[in-house]
Parts: C-alpha cells; structure tokens; sequence
C-alpha cells in the first residue's frame, strides 16, 4: 500500500510518523482559529481607537490556547521519541 511506503507502520500497527502528522493538522487547525479571532479583535480594536475589557479578556484566553496547544504538541514530541 502506498500509505505504508510513505507512513512506515510499527509490528503492532501503530505509526509514529502519522500520529505526528495527525497532531501536526490538529495543531496548525487550532492555530488558524485563534490568528482569526485575534485578527478580528485587532480589526474592532483598530476601527474604533478603543481597547475594550471583553477584547483583553479574550486575547488572553486565545494566548493560553496557543500555550497550551504547544505545550501539548511538546509533550507528546516527547514521548514518541521513546
């Protein structure tokens, strides 16, 4: 099968290279989320010279996302390399 030539599979059917891959999608997806409601937020905050609560509130609640998506990303780097 093409796949397995591209994506090597393990004796127990487990494949590193795809669970990376898989992660890696996950990742960019929710990274794009977040860039869009930052660059939203950025658009109003621009548009109307004002700095609203809910705003801060939220970029600081998209920031924890990213931190927690990478912090994820690297934990799981870790344990495929054992």
């Amino acid at each position: 099968m093409v796949l397995e030539l591209v994506f090597p599979v393990c004796a127990d059917g487990f494949s590193p290279a795809l669970t990376v891959y898989s992660d890696l999608r996950e990742y960019n997806y929710t990274l794009g989320k977040i860039s869009g409601n930052l660059n939203q937020i950025a658009k109003r905050m621009n548009a109307t010279g004002n700095v609203y609560k809910a705003d801060v509130e939220e970029v600081k609640k998209l920031m924890k996302q990213v931190w927690d998506t990478q912090k994820s990303m690297l934990s799981k780097q870790s344990t495929m390399k054992q």
